[in-house]
């Protein structure tokens, strides 16, 4: 592989036939869904914190807002919800081919794939990142200095820039850039498995993977099934749970259900919505042929994830 994209390389079209234009169609439709509903919390976000910081105090409503996305969570937070931004961004660029009734690498091609790789990389770093912050402070009670926050989330974006961005420069002579036609988007080059399946797969698998045990930990921690004090150990016994918290059951009720409703089902809905795309996906870069309707699903499920980590979020604070 050369070291750059080729620039006398001939720009390729791929046609649509009528299933596969329908089903982009709805990809577009859900894409533009998606950074619809992102872009008006994003915007809320930065309204609120900069009012507040504009106020210097923030007022009683402000408040929560502005201290949630002030603290290293909601740094990692508002990074995960601009991740998913920028995937959605991706997808808005399928309208393209719907409109040429097919798919032609160039620019726009590789703008799509690296829009989607930078989104989903971030959305997989933030996602872990989330839950060893949250394991850290709720379960093990550490504080962590202020300066953890800002060199985590840059390590995150440095990380998702280089992914993303990275496979812009190379294509070869045989295959074409590495971001090219797929069956309703550009991605990865299916002539390209190993690419894919270590920037793609891989980060997805670890982070669905990763995610999963540290909330399933938290939230067996916080319940009091499963304690930590010389070893894990479950307890069983919810009136003996009851006393090592040293908390009345009304309050421990009313906090773990608090935050089992906002932060413990993320990361099984980032399982539930993009593991199967990128089943769908590895199967289509194998050579297994999938229906048209079938990628479109596996892409609308990326997207539905993007308003999932949305309603959770406007239902912890409240914006």
């Amino acid at each position: 592989m050369s070291s750059s994209l080729v620039a006398t390389a001939v720009p390729h079209f791929a046609a649509f036939d009528s299933g596969h234009k329908s089903a982009a169609t709805v990809v577009f439709v859900f894409a533009l869904l998606s950074t619809l509903v992102l872009s008006i919390v994003l915007l809320g976000v930065v309204w609120v914190v900069s009012f507040a910081a504009f106020k210097r105090t923030a007022s009683e409503h402000l408040g929560r807002e502005v201290f949630f996305f002030r603290s290293q969570l909601g740094q990692y937070a508002f990074s995960l919800l601009l991740s998913k931004w920028i995937s959605s961004l991706g997808g808005l660029i399928t309208v393209k081919w719907v409109y040429e009734n097919g798919i032609t690498t160039g620019p726009s091609c590789a703008a799509q794939g690296a829009l989607n790789e930078l989104g989903e990389f971030g959305s997989s770093f933030f996602v872990v990142a989330m839950g060893i912050h949250t394991f850290n402070t709720l379960v093990l009670r550490n504080r962590q200095p202020q300066w953890v926050g800002p060199v985590v989330t840059t390590l995150g974006w440095a990380s998702a820039l280089a992914v993303g961005a990275g496979p812009l420069t190379i294509s070869s002579r045989a295959s074409g850039p590495l971001y090219n036609i797929g069956s309703l988007t550009c991605g990865f080059s299916k002539s390209s498995p190993i690419p894919h399946m270590l920037l793609f797969f891989v980060p997805v698998f670890l982070a669905s993977l990763l995610s999963a045990i540290v909330y399933s930990l938290i939230f067996l921690i916080l319940r009091g099934t499963l304690t930590i004090n010389g070893g894990l150990r479950f307890q069983l016994d919810p009136e003996r749970r009851l006393r090592l918290r040293n908390e009345t059951f009304e309050e421990y009720q009313r906090f773990v259900y608090s935050v089992a409703r906002t932060m413990l089902w993320l990361p099984f809905t980032f399982v539930l919505t993009l593991f199967p795309s990128s089943i769908v996906q590895s199967m289509d870069m194998s050579g297994i042929a999938v229906s048209a309707g079938t990628m479109a699903f596996s892409y609308v499920l990326v997207y539905l994830d993007g308003t999932e980590i949305v309603t959770s979020f406007v239902n912890q604070v409240n914006i």
